[in-house]
């Protein structure tokens, strides 16, 4: 079976990662250490969260450092996936994650992600590899030689592998009876294709299932010394038993705040124009135009209405990771391909007003579903209320439960009149939906 292993992308890597020196002053602690100083630096083994910890810091750093968004999604993954992974090189007694589910309707912010892990270890004694695609057939057979393969090797004394495997939605996926009778959800067609192409994946359901009970543990101990990343665009249609418990699941949707992504981006691109070295007259002239952007030339007007720009709209749906990203680009092209009398904002203001969204309402909802399944969202009014109906409630919080309670009541009264007069967005049937279920 064919490996592709991720670290030999680009070796460069291996050279930028040989020395811990590129982390911010903020992280004064590691911004200076050596590799080997740094696996050996004294930490705390016993604390289950590792924040404050030095690993903790420098993943944390790492992955912020590779692309803006997604920070509450990163510091899960670096607390509950990536930093017991760096901590156990000095403590072996540290256990490991099995698995870990990435899931997301971009698949190119789950690629960085995977980049930025690979980033992130490769100068540790791990391997990142990619299964190859697979047929259904095969997929068993080839999952049992590669962790075979793994196995010999860490009794040679390689250390540990992560395996990434994409869709396996496909391999570990639902029938679409199953699908029927535990989800309440709205299947799309390639959702039914894919749940219709599942009734062979019983054997591969029960064997991953056994697996992650022990898979990452050393050869020593009979494990495999194997952690699984998967990747889906799906998740909602892989089995139940392992969204009940076998994985981690960190879901990369639409930013939560998308229109202050898109002025950091901004920052972040007019600061690297800045710090460009060049003779390149071109490059020069870019450095000298964008000399008068300033974020702070903007009002708290501005920054509210590009905030709500950039919120979910109907009919206009909702911009993706890449629209932001592309929008950053576009309002630098503009602001330099205009007159240096046309103020800075005007351009922003006008790249903004011609942009387009990804995202239509249907997909924004669909996205928020999915969500819904994995994350178990709860709203401040049914926190309260649990503690509440618990007598677990301080007088404080029941004078914000009451103020809760209100809005909510008026927001259904207010939602359940448009639906008698079918004035309905999307969106809000959703929030009615989520509303009344939420009741039960």
């Amino acid at each position: 079976m064919k490996i592709t292993a991720i670290n030999n992308i680009n070796k460069n890597i291996q050279y930028r990662n040989n020395n811990y020196n590129s982390v911010s002053v903020k992280y004064e602690n590691t911004k200076n250490l050596t590799k080997d100083e740094f696996i050996h630096k004294s930490v705390k083994p016993h604390n289950p969260s590792f924040k404050g910890s030095d690993a903790y810091k420098f993943v944390m750093y790492n992955l912020e450092n590779g692309f803006l968004g997604y920070t509450k999604e990163k510091a899960k993954l670096a607390q509950s996936f990536l930093v017991p992974f760096v901590e156990s090189i000095r403590n072996p007694e540290i256990p490991v994650p099995p698995s870990i589910l990435l899931h997301g309707s971009e698949t190119n912010v789950i690629n960085n992600i995977i980049n930025r892990i690979n980033y992130i270890l490769s100068p540790l004694p791990y391997d990142v590899v990619k299964l190859v695609k697979t047929s259904k057939e095969d997929f068993f057979a080839n999952i049992k030689n590669l962790l075979n393969a793994h196995q010999i090797s860490s009794q040679q004394g390689r250390y540990r592998f992560i395996t990434v495997i994409d869709e396996p939605e496909n391999h570990l996926g639902m029938t679409y009876t199953q699908a029927k009778r535990l989800l309440n959800f709205n299947f799309t067609p390639e959702d039914i294709k894919i749940l219709n192409e599942n009734n062979d994946n019983v054997d591969n359901i029960n064997y991953l299932k056994s697996l992650l009970d022990n898979c990452s543990k050393p050869a020593a101990d009979r494990g495999y010394a194997t952690s699984f990343i998967f990747t889906s665009k799906n998740p909602h249609l892989i089995h139940p038993d392992f969204r009940k418990g076998k994985m981690e699941k960190i879901g990369f949707n639409r930013p939560e705040d998308a229109g202050v992504l898109f002025l950091n981006m901004l920052k972040s691109h007019k600061e690297a124009i800045e710090s460009l070295v060049t003779d390149d007259p071109t490059k020069i002239y870019y450095k000298n135009r964008l000399k008068n952007v300033n974020l702070e030339d903007l009002s708290i007007q501005q920054i509210d209405e590009i905030r709500n720009f950039f919120e979910p709209n109907y009919p206009k749906g909702a911009f993706s990771y890449g629209d932001i990203r592309n929008l950053t680009f576009d309002t630098f092209s503009t602001i330099i391909k205009n007159d240096e009398r046309v103020p800075w904002v005007d351009c922003l203001y006008a790249t903004l007003n011609n942009s387009k969204r990804s995202y239509t309402p249907e997909q924004v909802v669909r996205q928020m579903e999915i969500s819904d399944l994995f994350e178990k969202r709860q709203s401040m009014y049914n926190f309260l209320k649990n503690k509440f109906e618990n007598g677990d409630i301080s007088p404080e919080e029941i004078i914000q439960f009451d103020f809760h309670a209100a809005v909510r009541k008026a927001q259904i009264t207010m939602l359940e009149k448009l639906e008698k007069e079918d004035k309905l967005n999307i969106y809000d049937k959703y929030t009615l939906k989520k509303f009344k279920e939420e009741e039960l």
